[in-house]
């Protein structure tokens, strides 16, 4: 999957969580799974959040960029970073 999106007018409908249940679900059976948002779409970070998914924090001293990496809640590595 390159992009999950919702239009607005769907969006607080529990469409965008079914639909990233739907692709996680078959994706990995061992919850290895992980996925890139931006960090100037603050609405995406923060429900990427709400559902659990952990944010990888870059090293200290290095460049955040606008990429965030998030680990699924069932992700081997997730208990190693920020929740």
């Amino acid at each position: 999957m390159d992009e999950l999106a919702v239009r607005p007018c769907a969006r607080g409908t529990g469409l965008g969580r079914r639909l990233l249940a739907a692709v996680c679900d078959g994706a990995a059976r061992d919850g290895r799974v992980w996925l890139l948002t931006a960090r100037s779409a603050p609405d995406a970070v923060a429900f990427y959040r709400r559902l659990g998914w952990h944010e990888v924090l870059p090293e200290p001293g290095a460049d955040p960029g606008d990429v965030v990496v998030f680990l699924a809640p069932g992700h081997p590595g997730a208990a190693s970073v920020a929740p």
